[in-house]
């Protein structure tokens, strides 16, 4: 199996909701390269 980094973007103007989608990629061990914004 091949390891390859992924870039995320994440924009996600609810604090709420963006905390539960980083908690599931880091819990899938997806979020190696995250990046979150506030506002697009």
């Amino acid at each position: 199996m091949y390891n390859t980094i992924n870039e995320i973007l994440l924009v996600e103007d609810n604090k709420s909701d963006a905390i539960l989608t980083i908690r599931a990629l880091k819990k899938h061990n997806l979020a190696n390269s995250l990046i979150h914004l506030v506002d697009g």
